[in-house]
C-alpha cells in the first residue's frame, strides 16, 4: 500500500490483467475471485478487466491482438494508455498459472477499500446523535460487513464431488456426524442431534423444553464435545442450578432452600463431575447478531459441537421487519447458516401455539408459534408431549421427532422427573403413548 492512499497493489492488477491476457484458463480462475471491474483500483484496470471477461464469456479467443480490436471498437484503446501500455500488460505476469494469486491479492484490497468506506460511513452516522438508532446502525452495519465476506466466499474455489466423497470417510471417522444425546433410545432411532444442521426442540409451558435442551448439552459436554447454552430467558446461575440438579438427582426446589451444606454437599459432586466437562453457558446475547457471534467465537476458540439457544420467542432480531413472522424468519435463517457455516449442531428451543397444549392434542408442524419458517428452515424438529393427566414428579413424555430432513421420524417414550429436570428411559412395559 502507498502511503496516503487506500489498500492497492497496482503491480498485482497488472500482472493479473496481463496473465488473463494470455489464457483464456487464466481468465476461467480470476473471474470468480474478482466478481466486478470494481474490485480494481485504477479504473481503467476495471475497464479492461471487462473487456477480458466479455470476451471470454463470448468464447472469443484472447490474446493482445483480439483484446486491443475489442478496446478499440469500444473506443476504450487510448483511454488505457494504447500499444506500449498493452505490450507493458502482457510482459508485466511472471507466470499465468499464478493468477489465483495475483487475483486474490487484487480482491483482497478491494474488500480492505470496502470496510474503510463502512467504517468512515459509520463513524460519520454513529456520531449523529438525533440519527438512527445504534441498535439499528448494528444491524444495518453488520449486514453490509457480512456482505463483504460473503463475496468473498463467492470466489473459493469449488469442491469437485469426486474429491468430497473420497475424503469423506476420514471425515466421518474423526468428526462423528451426530452427538449423542444420552438418551438411548432416542439415539438408536434418530442417531442423535445432527451436526451441521438445525434442530428445532418445541413444547408448551412448563413441558421440560430448556431441561431437554441444557440436558443434551451437558451430555455433550461431558463426552468431551463442546457445548454452549446460550440462555435469554433464565440467568447463568439459574441454568447451573439445573445442571447441578441434573447431575446429582438433588431437586432444584432443594438447592434453593437447603440448608448451606446441602447446598455444597451437592454443588462440589457436581463440579467434580464437570471437572473434565466442554459446557460454557452465556445469558448476554438477546440480539440475533450477538447471539451468533457469541457462538462463533466459542466455536472458533473450542471447535465446533453443540449450541443451544433458549429460546427463539424472546430473540431480539436484528433490524426492523414489517410483521413477526418475517422478524422470526430473519433469526432461523442466521441460525441456519451458523450451523451450515460452522458445521455446529444448533438447537433452538421454541414454543408452540396455545391449541397444541390441550390434553387431546398432538402437536405438529404448523403448531410452531408465529412463522412456517421454523418449520422450512428446521432440518429436524422434536415435539416433547407430556401427559398432562398424570401429577407428581415423574411425568410420562413422548419425544416427537416430526421432522428429520436426513432421517427417520419417530415417537420416543421417555420419562421426565421434574425435581432433577432429568429426562431418561422408561421400562419396555411402560412404553405406551398418549
Amino acid at each position: 500500500m502507498v502511503d496516503g492512499l487506500p489498500p492497492q497493489d497496482l503491480d498485482a492488477e497488472m500482472a493479473l490483467l496481463g496473465s488473463m491476457m494470455m489464457d483464456r484458463a487464466a481468465v476461467d480462475t480470476a473471474a470468480p475471485i474478482v466478481g466486478s471491474r470494481e474490485a480494481f483500483y485504477l479504473p481503467v484496470h476495471g475497464q479492461l478487466y471487462d473487456v477480458l471477461v466479455s470476451l471470454w464469456q463470448q468464447g472469443t479467443a484472447i490474446d493482445l491482438l483480439t483484446v486491443s480490436n475489442e478496446l478499440r471498437r469500444r473506443d476504450l484503446f487510448d483511454t488505457v494508455g494504447g500499444q506500449p501500455y498493452m505490450i507493458q500488460l502482457a510482459e508485466s505476469f511472471a507466470d499465468w498459472v499464478n493468477v489465483g494469486h495475483y487475483a486474490a491479492i487484487v480482491a483482497g484490497h478491494h474488500r480492505r477499500r470496502q470496510l474503510m468506506s463502512l467504517g468512515t460511513d459509520l463513524r460519520s452516522k454513529a456520531a449523529d446523535i438525533v440519527g438512527e438508532d445504534p441498535d439499528e446502525l448494528c444491524a444495518r452495519y453488520a449486514n453490509l460487513i457480512e456482505a463483504v465476506g460473503i463475496s468473498s466466499a463467492s470466489g473459493q474455489e469449488i469442491q469437485s464431488m469426486h474429491e468430497l466423497t473420497a475424503t469423506l470417510p476420514a471425515k466421518l471417522k474423526a468428526l462423528p456426524p451426530h452427538i449423542p444425546t444420552g438418551i438411548a433410545s432416542f439415539d438408536a432411532k434418530i442417531g442423535g442431534i445432527e451436526r451441521g444442521a438445525l434442530t428445532i426442540i418445541a413444547a408448551g409451558t412448563s413441558a421440560g423444553k430448556t431441561a431437554l435442551g441444557v440436558q443434551f448439552a451437558i451430555t455433550a459436554g461431558m463426552a468431551g464435545i463442546p457445548s454452549l447454552v446460550v440462555s435469554l430467558e433464565m440467568s447463568a446461575d439459574s441454568i447451573a442450578r439445573r445442571v447441578v440438579a441434573y447431575l446429582t438427582g438433588t431437586s432444584s426446589r432443594r438447592l434453593l432452600e437447603g440448608s448451606p451444606d446441602e447446598q455444597a454437599t451437592a454443588c462440589n459432586e457436581a463440579a467434580k463431575q464437570l471437572a473434565d466437562c466442554k459446557l460454557g453457558i452465556d445469558d448476554k446475547p438477546r440480539y440475533v447478531r450477538d447471539i451468533v457471534a457469541t457462538a462463533r467465537q466459542y466455536i472458533r476458540r473450542h471447535g465446533a459441537g453443540l449450541i443451544v439457544i433458549d429460546y427463539l420467542q424472546v430473540c431480539e432480531p436484528d433490524g426492523k421487519h414489517d410483521t413477526r413472522p418475517l422478524a422470526v424468519a430473519s433469526m432461523t435463517a442466521a441460525f441456519k447458516r451458523l450451523a451450515v457455516d460452522t458445521g455446529a449442531a444448533v438447537i433452538v428451543i421454541s414454543q408452540l401455539t396455545r391449541d397444541a397444549t390441550r390434553e387431546d392434542t398432538t402437536p405438529k408442524l404448523a403448531h410452531l408459534r408465529d412463522s412456517g419458517a421454523i418449520e422450512q428452515d428446521a432440518d429436524v424438529v422434536i415435539f416433547i408431549r407430556p401427559d398432562r393427566r398424570v401429577e407428581g414428579n415423574d411425568i410420562p413424555v413422548v419425544l416427537i421427532v416430526a421432522k428429520n430432513r436426513n432421517g427417520p421420524t419417530a415417537n420416543i417414550p421417555v420419562e421426565f422427573h421434574r425435581p432433577s429436570t432429568r429426562f431418561s428411559e422408561v421400562a419396555v412395559q411402560d412404553k405406551t403413548s398418549f
